[in-house]
């Protein structure tokens, strides 16, 4: 189980929410994965009522498909899905790029490349729980900072639905350890182009990454 942690404090919901969030966009799931709200509550330290509520709420959000028997399912997305999908996410998130190309700060670029290095480690390493996390961590620096609450949730919304699909990389009877070395390299152009704050430079780049990326899974994903 991907929610290891014991949740505390208030807001059990939101914690919980916030938790399976994280889980799916990093691709802990996979397509067709059943989440039983027992399992999650357990895992959680909490009870079957903030999970399910929580659970509700991903569901009004298409990450996840409510079930009878007290679970949930992650939803199976078509190749039209994914086509469409991807070229809404270079839209927005090349968008969020160019926004934020103005407000990075020094402090910004260093964080882009400690994640990128860290990504790299666990590429070399092919440690699988880590590479996705990395990647998500980088590319969500860059988009918070375009400073727009609605279309941080709506990439948010995005990554719910591409997450579980990029679990193939790492999970999958083809290797995407090459997928991930491209993917390195990709952001250090990003890098490049956040340090020079070329705000045009910085939507392309990161539209290429997410193109590059579909590219593969298009490739050899079986939908």
């Amino acid at each position: 189980m991907p929610l290891k942690k014991p949740i505390v404090a208030v807001s059990l919901r939101e914690q919980v929410y916030n938790q399976l969030c994280e889980a799916i966009m990093r691709g802990e799931y996979a397509p067709g994965d059943v989440l039983k709200i027992s399992a999650i509550a357990e895992a959680s330290q909490t009870s079957l009522v903030p999970v399910r509520e929580a659970m509700q709420n991903l569901a009004a959000e298409g990450a996840i498909e409510m079930l009878h028997n007290r679970s949930a399912r992650i939803p199976k997305t078509s190749r039209e899905d994914y086509r469409q999908l991807t070229a809404i996410r270079m839209s927005l998130e090349g968008m969020a790029a160019e926004e934020a190309a103005a407000n990075l700060t020094d402090a910004d670029i260093d964080y882009l490349v400690h994640t990128n290095a860290g990504m790299a480690e666990a590429v070399m390493a092919r440690d699988t729980e880590k590479i996705l996390p990395w990647n998500r961590e980088f590319h969500f620096t860059i988009y918070d900072r375009a400073q727009s609450p609605i279309l941080s949730r709506l990439i948010k919304t995005l990554w719910l639905r591409a997450g579980p699909i990029l679990n193939a990389s790492l999970t999958g009877s083809v290797d995407g350890m090459s997928l991930h070395h491209t993917g390195l390299a990709e952001h250090e152009a990003i890098i490049e182009a956040a340090r020079r704050r070329d705000a045009i430079g910085l939507k392309s780049k990161v539209i290429d990454d997410i193109f590059y990326a579909s590219t593969w899974y298009t490739k050899n994903y079986r939908f």
